[in-house]
């Protein structure tokens, strides 16, 4: 399973909650006791996912960042080089919504403006006390994710995490390119099948072929392709003569495939 580590921090004003997300997600204890974060905490912690059926393992560095903005000088080498900010604000308190919009978010698009970002209304266990919510957050969130959570009665909290996980790797180039790579593989795979009509064993063939060049269909890389498809290619003109009306069609699909797949050579190569 490949595993990509990323920094993310939890920035927000003081007292929202963030040192509490911190705590529950990365030791499942709630502190029952308010004390104010000064500079930074850090922390580690694994989450798995699955994109297009493919396994996936972030690795999270997470900066829980103290709410006090005099302390430019303490904040910003916190959040130097994260790849993504989690925004928090306290649900029973406008005032924490409108301090994400007029400084944290600047704060992190300065930064660091290609980051992903998530924001988070925490608090959703005072419900007598809610003064806004999923409505109110969607709008300051834009077109980024955006999530309800309680610190206190552990709810959303994971879902949080995995939210991110999730639009950090769509996000990160090698997924991306992996994820092209294998569909465009996975269509490559179906013509060839074509070919067999109802004789099921092109699907062994595959696999075999495979086997011989690594290549790994969860994780494709350009160059173990092309093997393949050289060599699935080649198996289909000899099922065939040269005169055979076939030959030149299959000879198009041939080279159709090999530019299919070296159009992702530039990408991973700058990977």
């Amino acid at each position: 399973m490949t595993t990509y580590k990323k920094k993310v921090s939890l920035i927000g004003p003081v007292g929202v909650g963030k040192t509490s997300i911190f705590s529950v997600f990365t030791r499942g204890i709630f502190p029952e006791s308010y004390k104010s974060t000064f500079g930074r905490n850090i922390s580690e912690k694994d989450v798995s996912v699955m994109v297009d059926g493919t396994p996936y393992t972030v690795k999270f560095v997470i900066v829980d960042v103290m709410g006090d903005n005099s302390y430019e000088s303490l904040i910003n080498p916190a959040i130097k080089n994260s790849e993504a900010y989690i925004f928090v604000c306290d649900l029973t308190d406008p005032l924490s919504l409108d301090s994400l919009s007029r400084y944290w978010v600047h704060k992190a698009v300065d930064m660091n403006h290609e980051a992903v970002r998530i924001f988070v209304g925490n608090k959703l266990d005072l419900e007598d006390q809610l003064k806004f919510g999923e409505d109110e957050l969607a709008k300051i969130a834009g077109g980024s994710s955006y999530i309800l959570t309680s610190a206190k009665e552990n709810k959303n909290i994971n879902e949080l995490f995995s939210t991110l996980a999730f639009d950090l790797l769509g996000s990160t180039k090698e997924v991306v390119v992996e994820r092209s790579l294998k569909s465009v593989m996975d269509s490559i795979f179906r013509e060839f099948g074509k070919y067999f009509g109802r004789d099921e064993t092109w699907m062994d063939i595959i696999r075999t072929q495979a086997e011989v060049v690594e290549f790994d269909h969860q994780h494709p890389d350009p160059d173990s392709a092309e093997d393949l498809v050289n060599i699935l290619s080649d198996i289909l003109l000899h099922r065939f003569p040269p005169h055979d009306r076939r030959w030149d069609e299959l000879m198009t699909l041939k080279n159709k495939w090999l530019r299919s797949v070296r159009k992702f050579k530039d990408d991973y190569n700058s990977l």
